[in-house]
């Protein structure tokens, strides 16, 4: 079987990414039960069948993130990234693709991206 990876960095006060258009991340975020949409940094949520066989991770770049700026906006992104890609790697050899959402900041995934052998691309997922 062949399925395709989402992840999204997701800032938790604004749970909204129209990047990637067949993911409805604020409609997955609202699925959470409120106990669980914790705000610390890289905390992953994975979603199933978003859309058909296909996975979403969504990591939390942490609360207070519109406010951050420079080098510690970017350590929460690669952080926010890192743990989506280890939630989706735990998932082993189902996982034939894995598309990032780079539209937090292209520079900071890419710098993540890179060693883990993740594609990603300036227009917004590959």
């Amino acid at each position: 079987m062949s399925t395709k990876a989402y992840i999204v960095p997701l800032d938790p006060q604004n749970p909204v990414s129209g990047v990637v258009p067949s993911v409805d991340t604020a409609a997955l975020w609202a699925k959470l039960p409120r106990s669980q949409k914790l705000t610390k940094v890289g905390s992953s949520y994975l979603f199933y069948g978003t859309p058909g066989k296909d996975v979403a991770a969504l990591a939390s770049l942490g609360e207070g993130f519109a406010n951050k700026t420079g080098n510690e906006c970017r350590e929460r992104i690669r952080k926010a990234v890192g743990s989506g890609v280890k939630t989706v790697k735990a998932l082993g050899e189902g996982v034939s693709e894995a598309v990032v959402d780079i539209s937090q900041d292209p520079h900071a995934v890419g710098e993540i991206s890179l060693p883990l052998r993740i594609k990603a691309c300036s227009d917004h997922i590959v």
